[in-house]
């Protein structure tokens, strides 16, 4: 992921809001397209190279992930934590846990 930004957070938000997607989804797919905002754009052929999307679904988990980003899930989200000053990191973060990262299945 990128380094201590907050950029890919609403990113990374809509693809852990949208049904199907999981943590250890979410990851890969950052993993494959470069960055969560990238899922959306990628080739439908490197999303559907990631194990876990079955047959000819990439298409539609973009769509998916678009439709969560359209509802505004992920601002209100982010506007939650705001208001209760929670702060919001990801793997990439150099705040995120040193013992989360040395776990098998790290939360993205």
């Amino acid at each position: 992921m990128t380094p201590d930004t907050t950029e890919q957070i609403p990113h990374l938000l809509n693809l852990l809001l949208t049904r199907g997607i999981g943590q250890t989804l979410c990851r890969r797919l950052v993993e494959a397209a470069g960055s969560a905002e990238a899922v959306t754009t990628a080739d439908p052929a490197v999303i559907a190279g990631v194990r876990g999307i079955r047959g000819n679904a990439a298409a539609e988990l973009q769509e998916a992930v678009r439709a969560t980003a359209a509802s505004g899930e992920a601002q209100r989200e982010i506007d939650r934590c705001r208001e209760t000053r929670t702060r919001l990191i990801h793997l990439g973060s150099d705040r995120y846990p040193r013992a989360l990262r040395l776990i098998p299945d790290p939360p993205p």
